[in-house]
């Protein structure tokens, strides 16, 4: 072959190769400065200015979105809903089992958050598809039990192999219907040919109502509001037919907690106002005499993410009555005083969200581009993780576990199908090496992030060193930092309007 001939080739075969490079290979790591910087945010102490991401960094963390959004659709929706999967090799040729799916609703819920919040920082008319396809899957939710407005946790085709052993073990094998989990039921006509997963669980509710509310109140279409506007109502009618208890139909039910069924009634009032907004105000002031919520560390961590996700979003739909309002973000600020040294970037990108001129720590700032730059592309497979004998990390043990006394850098976590709502301090984890997680926490944290500017786009301009924020001594500066990248961090965002209210 002429050398002639061979150069396109040559080109052809490095362009080939370039494009299956993961998003972050061309980026450069956290520097040891940054790296300092996070470890000292863990542990509650003064190490000195952040750096902040260069324009690679930048570009790779929007690259990592893009590869997460794309990866979605091919291995981890099925029928609209967001499943974790088990696959027959690494090349993830087919899926043999999905995993995760009886948190399926919840995660499906955030996800719908995440395109919103993309949308209303790219304009991606794409996002409309791909929110309609999550509206469609929570709507087979509420529908598939025969009780209309029931959450189940998941459903899917009977045939579906990847399918039939999960719902042959949910809630233990049933002697008297061989192939059942007892928790586990057929559908209801038009979906007979479907099983759905029963069950309670109030951080269902918590995230699908996080996700519907923030579409209805950042999206203009219609059409689009008009289906959450039903499924909304489906939702709440159904919880005041069973007394505010979450209730499968087979005997399985629990109450919904105070805190959640103030978000409720918020989401419904901000539709209906003449008809649902008196019994939110009862319900709000009953909500506001309890004490403020105390967050977890070293337990199940899952109740602090839809405890400020509930928060967040009362705080953002109360528009009309200001002392209301603001002892909300009394509440979320007093959270983020507890949970600053979580590095937790879910909790961080609500309590930004919240506020329609948010303060901007520095710890906020840390968390949402440092943990999250460390975050890894997709696939992101549960590797099994046992640190416990790490001695380099402060081991402690509670509730007959041992834990990190420090929040564990992202890198060294445990994977988790949704990361934020898995303890930051858990040292042993993970499923196996053919399991993989679908990256709705990435997205969401970084679209929320990017929203408010908290982390930037890629044509951002570093401030100088000497204006770079310092993450202090202690965590009360969540609420009064005064130097930061972006001093009113107010971003995009857009009042919404205000529903006519009594």
């Amino acid at each position: 072959m002429s050398v002639r001939r061979l150069i396109p080739v040559t080109l052809a075969l490095l362009a080939g190769a370039m494009l299956s490079l993961p998003a972050r290979a061309a980026a450069e790591p956290l520097t040891d400065r940054q790296r300092t910087v996070l470890k000292g945010l863990a542990r509650d102490r003064y190490t000195g200015r952040w750096i902040d991401l260069t324009t690679n960094q930048l570009t790779a963390m929007r690259q990592r979105a893009e590869a997460y959004l794309a990866d979605l659709p091919k291995h981890h929706l099925a029928g609209g809903l967001v499943v974790s999967a088990r696959f027959a090799d690494t090349n993830r040729s087919a899926v043999s089992r999905y995993e995760a799916a009886e948190d399926s609703a919840a995660w499906t819920g955030l996800l719908l958050s995440a395109h919103t919040f993309r949308y209303i920082v790219s304009r991606e008319t794409n996002a409309f598809g791909d929110i309609r396809r999550s509206l469609d899957g929570i709507d087979r939710l509420l529908r598939v039990s025969g009780k209309p407005g029931y959450l189940a946790r998941f459903s899917a085709r009977a045939d579906d192999p990847a399918y039939i052993p999960v719902y042959a073990e949910w809630g233990g094998a049933d002697p008297a219907r061989k192939g059942f989990g007892k928790l586990a039921f057929a559908g209801n006509s038009p979906y007979g040919k479907e099983v759905w997963l029963g069950g309670p669980d109030r951080n269902h509710y918590a995230a699908v109502n996080f996700g519907l509310m923030t579409v209805y109140q950042l999206i203009r279409d219609q059409t689009i509001r008009s289906q959450v506007s039903n499924s909304v109502m489906l939702m709440i009618s159904r919880l005041q037919k069973d007394d505010w208890r979450i209730d499968d139909g087979y005997g399985n039910r629990t109450f919904v907690s105070p805190l959640l069924r103030a978000a409720l009634l918020r989401g419904a009032a901000t539709i209906d106002p003449a008809h649902y907004y008196p019994e939110f105000e009862k319900q709000a002031e009953q909500y506001l005499r309890l004490p403020p919520p105390a967050l977890l560390q070293y337990s199940d961590y899952a109740p602090n993410v839809f405890t400020v996700a509930s928060l967040s979003l009362l705080s953002r739909l109360e528009l009309s009555e200001p002392t209301r309002k603001l002892q909300f973000e009394e509440r979320l600020t007093e959270v983020m005083r507890q949970t600053e040294s979580h590095l937790n970037p879910f909790l961080v990108a609500c309590f930004v969200e919240s506020f329609r001129k948010p303060t901007i720590s520095s710890g906020i700032i840390v968390t949402l581009q440092g943990v999250m730059y460390e975050f890894p592309d997709p696939p992101r497979w549960a590797r099994p993780v046992d640190q416990t004998q790490d001695r380099d990390l402060t081991v402690i043990e509670a509730n007959g576990e041992k834990w990190s006394k420090f929040a564990v850098q992202m890198v060294q976590r445990p994977p988790a199908p949704f990361q934020w709502a898995d303890s930051p301090y858990r040292l042993k984890g993970g499923q196996g090496s053919l399991v993989s997680h679908p990256g709705v926490d990435y997205l969401t944290a970084y679209w929320m992030g990017r929203e408010r500017e908290v982390i930037p786009s890629e044509d951002y301009v570093p401030l100088p060193v000497e204006r770079r924020p310092v993450v202090a001594r202690g965590t009360n500066n969540v609420a009064g930092a005064s130097r930061t990248n972006r001093p009113s961090a107010t971003g995009n965002y857009r009042t919404p309007t205000k529903p006519t209210e009594p």
